[in-house]
């Protein structure tokens, strides 16, 4: 049983993504893993690939074998490390908070040099690191099978670096009970994480000729590690806030700090510090069953069959057994397949020319699992880059050339009135990197809304912005029916600062103003919403529905 302190890592060479999607979703669900760990997923780079409540990195072969993929719970903030790919082997790199991961796939011991090895731990901090993968790799020391020099030269790996393989003994490969016992799917971490580790083996293998792993890690004597999983990117619920709580904390920091020193970084720091403490998180990133419309109660049945047939044979390991175990695996496998196309053609003859063209995607979507969105895609950093210039170069004149700045000293600076006016309005959005919504700015407290007007009419007089406000998070949206691989397929979405977002807002109603108040629009313009005729439409409009003005 998974306690809120512990976080779960699945590893599995699931020999093909598409064949065993059925049983990946049913390990999930059944499992609930924070990460997954994939060996030889045999996708290219034109699949897609998508788990629903995971954000998925991969690394492909390019003929379409081997390759390995990290499936990271939604909630998880992560980043990418490195990645490495040729014919012997493929791996990904990933940190979380001081954590770092790494899955990697040697399809052969032939070419396997100290090197590779190297080059796997080289430039990281080797305090906090896991290994999970297929090594492919034979000794003593974790299974039965003859060694060999992959075997070498990982357990000399091992002991130079001060790590700890955690794997008992037991069989990680479905093999012929008069073949020796061999272990090929390894968990190999720090010292340190090694007493804080529990490590086993899932007995169903699905379509695989590889048992799944698991690695269950305890968290609750390192906090940071621990926030990271458990509280990372949970939104803020704004709804149920303790503003007078919120408003006391900011008042008191900033009674206490030089109100001279005119600082948006250190404003945004006491606002986070007091949201903290007095805004609610929502339960956000919480893991979802992932549904498969085809499945019932029937294809329960056939899994539970195959599963003890398994564990018949992990039990008396006996040649009978074996043939019945991957005799039942086969049989479950062909029945799945079977009841799903059924499935789906029971859906197709309940269409017909009434049917919602939304719900029939929506369905189609749910039967290929495609479910997805933009984190969901393997977006390469390559191809990143490529989306970033289309979205810059439409917009910026490279023979741009900045006029002389020109200011006028008879501007009078920002008034609270102008703030509240610019803020009173504004709905629930996205917040910017810094992580402050609209609504945390409407209920600043006086002293803090005064700080916040001496630094807008210092970037209004002096022209600097703080870097904070020119820094944006990209969202890339695919597309639907769009190629993952071309950087058109994707829609971005820019969530950029509420704090910037509120001085676009107070300079343009004064532009607005100056506009209106010297009649620089001739009488044929009016500005959107503020005319005779949208008043008279809102009359006719609202008569209709028997209300009122």
């Amino acid at each position: 049983m998974k306690s809120t302190s512990d976080i779960k890592i699945l590893q599995w060479n699931i020999r093909s993504v598409n064949s065993n999607r059925a049983n990946l979703i049913l390990l999930a669900n059944e499992e609930s893993p924070d990460i997954i760990f994939l060996n030889e997923t045999w996708l290219k780079s034109n699949q897609n690939f998508v788990l629903s409540s995971y954000n998925i990195i991969r690394q492909d072969r390019e003929d379409g074998y081997g390759g390995v993929a990290i499936c990271v719970k939604k909630n998880i903030i992560f980043s990418n490390l490195k990645k490495f790919n040729s014919e012997v082997a493929q791996f990904i790199i990933i940190k979380i908070a001081d954590l770092i991961l790494i899955n990697i796939y040697i399809n052969s011991d032939k070419n396997v040099s100290e090197d590779l090895f190297k080059q796997l731990l080289d430039g990281l901090d080797l305090n906090k690191i896991i290994i999970m993968g297929d090594f492919n790799s034979h000794h003593p020391l974790w299974d039965e099978s003859p060694i060999n020099r992959g075997g070498i030269r990982l357990v000399n790996f091992i002991i130079e670096n001060d790590m700890v393989i955690l794997n008992d003994g037991s069989r990680t490969l479905v093999q012929n009970p008069n073949s020796s016992l061999s272990a090929v799917d390894l968990t190999i971490v720090s010292s340190a994480l090694a007493i804080n580790s529990n490590w086993k083996v899932i007995s169903d293998c699905g379509n695989s000729d590889h048992y799944p792993t698991i690695l269950q890690l305890n968290l609750s004597n390192n906090l940071y590690l621990k926030k990271a999983f458990v509280n990372s990117y949970c939104v803020r619920n704004c709804s149920k806030a303790d503003w007078h709580l919120y408003q006391h904390k900011i008042a008191v920091q900033l009674i206490e700090k030089d109100s001279t020193i005119l600082d948006y970084n250190d404003l945004s720091f006491i606002m986070n510090r007091a949201a903290d403490d007095a805004i609610p998180l929502k339960k956000c990133g919480s893991y979802h069953k992932i549904g498969n419309p085809w499945w019932d109660e029937e294809c329960f049945q056939w899994v539970q069959d195959r599963k003890r047939a398994i564990n018949v044979f992990n039990n008396v390991p006996t040649l009978t057994n074996f043939i019945n175990a991957k005799r039942c695996i086969a049989v479950t496998r062909k029945k799945l397949r079977s009841k799903k196309k059924q499935k789906f053609q029971s859906f197709c003859e309940t269409l017909n020319r009434e049917s919602s063209i939304s719900y029939v995607w929506e369905k189609i979507k749910k039967f290929s699992n495609n479910n997805s969105n933009s984190n969901s895609y393997n977006i390469s950093d390559d191809l990143k880059q490529q989306i970033l210039y289309n979205m810059s170069s439409i917009y910026i004149d490279p023979n741009f050339t900045l006029s002389p700045t020109y200011i006028n000293s008879n501007i009078p600076p920002f008034t609270s009135q102008e703030f509240n006016y610019a803020v009173q309005d504004k709905k629930f959005s996205a917040p910017g990197m810094d992580d402050i919504s609209y609504s945390m700015y409407k209920n600043l407290p006086l002293i803090a809304k005064n700080y916040l007007l001496k630094i807008y009419n210092k970037c209004l007089f002096e022209g600097v912005l703080p870097d904070s406000w020119k820094k944006y998070n990209i969202i890339n949206i695919l597309k639907q029916n769009k190629n993952p691989t071309l950087p058109e397929s994707y829609r971005p979405i820019v969530l950029s600062s509420c704090g910037g977002k509120i001085l676009e807002i107070m300079i343009k109603n004064r532009l607005d103003w100056f506009l209106e108040n010297k009649i620089v629009f001739t009488n044929e313009q009016f500005p959107n919403a503020v005319c005779l005729c949208a008043f008279v439409c809102d009359i006719i409009f609202l008569s209709a529905r028997h209300l009122y003005i």
